[in-house]
């Protein structure tokens, strides 16, 4: 099972995971796919399933839609920039977890 998702990080971070997820367990059609994320989704998120038609034919790409509205940026290439830029070692953090998320914030932007 995919772990759950509730909005505190990426959309796009949980949906590579969630594909992979898919992959790994045959999960190939889209009504499969449906059923899969909606019990992976908790609040907030699951909030969004009010305005998705189960049924509908386009519900997956529907929820991904939802999502990237809900928890997506309006400008997320440009906020990344500005991240990426202003990004600094913290204080509890190794080089490499600094390298990691300046890696992440760059394929973002």
């Amino acid at each position: 099972m995919p772990k759950t998702y509730s909005g505190n990080t990426s959309w796009e971070g949980y949906k590579e995971h969630f594909e992979r997820i898919a992959a790994i367990n045959g999960w190939i059609t889209n009504a499969e796919k449906v059923q899969y994320l909606m019990i992976s989704l908790e609040n907030p998120a699951s909030d969004i399933l009010r305005d998705v038609k189960e049924k509908s034919e386009n519900a997956y790409n529907d929820i991904w839609s939802a999502l990237a509205r809900r928890f997506g940026m309006l400008d997320g290439p440009r906020e990344s920039m500005r991240r990426f830029d202003t990004r600094r070692l913290n204080e509890n953090e190794t080089l490499v977890e600094y390298e990691q998320a300046l890696r992440m914030l760059h394929r973002e932007g």
